[in-house]
């Protein structure tokens, strides 16, 4: 098995970390919502962004039935379901992974090696450039917890496997599998379950096996398994991340960063969202 793993034990930590020759490809067929679609013009100078000059369209923006607002538009703390834009995220990841605050308390950070867009109609990716790497300096890695840093994939057009348009009703369809699965299984992104036809069903809730719910489940086992006696003792999902303190710091710092750059605020979501138990 750790033969087969992309993991190895990193000695002085003691959590994991990606293998040497081992990185990670993100593949979309579509500009990301937000930043990353910002106006012609504004790319034009992109080595001139400064904090005067960070308005609304290379600003945080939120994501709301659907829809993309900035988030200068928004109150700080939300009650409807919302989230943060796709280009946003893909910002967050460069900083704090893509691992999260769950598995952060067993693995080390793990960042993207490179960011490719597969569609045919997107000339160039100047405007995701902005977003990912120009908004966030490279001395910020001094200001994080050990092992995180400010990290700079590469950005690219690439053919596209699949074509960007088709149905208007699939567009808000994701498919999600694993190494392993008997199938995969389908989500609608709008109302966050999946759906009537999805090959994969975990029960009657049409509830995601990417749910946080079902991601505390995993943690938990994991914790069981790894003989973890601290982490099996957390009451809730929300307990669990805030226990995960390299990268709750990293978020304070990250989320600082911006509001000092003049981007906006990071919505918080309802608390309701994540103080639940299994």
């Amino acid at each position: 098995m750790k033969e087969k793993s992309i993991f190895c034990v990193e000695p002085n930590s003691k959590l994991l970390t990606l293998k040497q020759n081992t990185s990670i490809h993100l593949y979309l067929n579509n500009l990301p919502k937000g930043a990353a679609q910002i106006k012609t013009q504004l790319c034009l100078k992109p080595h001139s962004l400064s904090a005067f000059e960070a308005n609304q369209d290379v600003g945080l923006h939120v994501v709301i039935g659907g829809k993309v607002y900035p988030t200068v538009c928004c109150p700080a703390q939300v009650d409807n379901v919302c989230s943060m834009s796709a280009s946003d995220k893909l910002t967050r990841w460069e900083v704090l992974g893509v691992q999260g605050a769950l598995l952060s308390h067993f693995i080390q950070p793990v960042y993207l090696s490179s960011i490719l867009i597969g569609n045919a109609s997107c000339s160039d990716t100047k405007g995701l450039e902005i977003a990912v790497q120009q908004r966030v300096d490279d001395a910020l890695t001094s200001k994080l917890p050990m092992f995180f840093l400010v990290n700079r994939p590469h950005i690219g057009l690439v053919p596209s496997v699949f074509p960007a348009w088709g149905r208007s009703e699939l567009r808000t369809l994701s498919l999600n599998w694993t190494h392993g699965d008997v199938s995969f299984e389908v989500v609608n992104g709008e109302a966050g379950k999946i759906t009537e036809r999805s090959p994969f069903k975990s029960g009657a809730s049409m509830a995601s096996r990417l749910c946080k719910l079902a991601m505390l489940n995993r943690f938990s086992l994991l914790a069981k398994e790894t003989n973890r006696e601290d982490l099996l003792k957390v009451a809730t999902y929300h307990e669990a991340k805030m226990m995960s303190i390299s990268y709750v710091e990293a978020k304070c710092v990250f989320k600082s960063y911006l509001e000092q750059k003049g981007y906006g605020s990071w919505i918080v979501k309802s608390r309701r969202s994540d103080h639940f138990s299994l």
